[in-house]
């Protein structure tokens, strides 16, 4: 996404057209302050479980039917038609550069934090389970990366969707009949 805007910036002010120095790294600004202000929210909803019921998420018996719920959660997203809308808005850059460029640096903010937000809308529900599995744990960041790399990178929308979907269930239930097989899960 941020090359294809680059590119079009950039050829923007090849042909003279208004397209300001500086303004990819606006844009790139505004995709973070979207997943910052997501990433705030998540953090927020975890302390507010922990302090409402402290041994809620905790890594003993009941914490793993709390990190397959999350999970399991994620799994059913995979198959909403929201999930489609954001994953069809992130799928497609230049598409929504095109349709959506808005002039000046301001503008490169704005479209920055929009699409930022319609990616939130496609891969929140992974990232929170990237919370139940282990935040810190780089084997599980590595296949919640392949999950969203496979999403947006196959030409198989549908297919992509249930095969993420089928194997968050499946470590979902693995979670809850062999949690110790589950390596580096954090709660």
């Amino acid at each position: 996404m941020v090359t294809a805007y680059a590119k079009i910036s950039r050829r923007r002010r090849e042909t003279g057209r208004y397209a300001p120095r500086g303004s990819t790294g606006l844009f790139v600004a505004g995709y973070l302050i979207s997943w910052t202000a997501f990433g705030l929210v998540a953090y927020g909803l975890y302390e507010a479980v922990v302090s409402v019921a402290p041994g809620a998420l905790a890594a003993d018996a009941g914490g793993r039917y709390a990190a397959a719920g999350v999970i399991i959660a994620a799994a059913v997203y995979q198959l909403t038609p929201a999930k489609n809308v954001c994953l069809t808005k992130c799928r497609t850059p230049l598409d929504f550069i095109l349709h959506r460029m808005r002039p000046g640096l301001g503008g490169a903010l704005w479209m920055g934090m929009e699409h930022g937000a319609w990616c939130v809308g496609c891969c929140w529900a992974l990232m929170v389970a990237l919370f139940a599995l282990g935040v810190m744990s780089v084997g599980w960041m590595a296949l919640v990366g392949a999950f969203i790399a496979v999403e947006k990178m196959l030409p198989w929308k549908r297919l992509a969707n249930r095969a993420v979907s089928a194997a968050l269930v499946l470590i979902a239930v693995g979670i809850v009949l062999m949690p110790g097989a589950a390596p580096g899960m954090t709660m």
